[in-house]
């Protein structure tokens, strides 16, 4: 997308998580979005490797899916508050 170009207003979006066995995680929580598309969400992850997947389905009925790859490690800062 260009620079200042303007997104049509989202109509859905979800967010998943997956072992990198493939097993779904349960899902996102406290999932909040606006409707330009930016969001944030609350996963469940315990250390391991994921792929994180967001599809999203825009007014003008467009589709998006986009995916990451991630290793999540508990910092030592963080041992204590589990």
């Amino acid at each position: 997308m260009a620079h200042g170009e303007r997104r049509r207003p989202l109509l859905a979006l979800c967010l998943r998580a997956l072992f990198a066995s493939g097993e779904d995680l349960d899902g996102a929580r406290s999932l909040r979005v606006s409707p330009e598309g930016e969001f944030d969400a609350w996963l469940p992850l315990a250390p391991g490797a994921y792929e994180l997947c967001v599809e999203a389905r825009w007014c003008d009925g467009r589709d998006e899916q986009a995916s990451r790859s991630v290793h999540y490690e508990v910092s030592n800062a963080m041992e204590g508050h589990r």
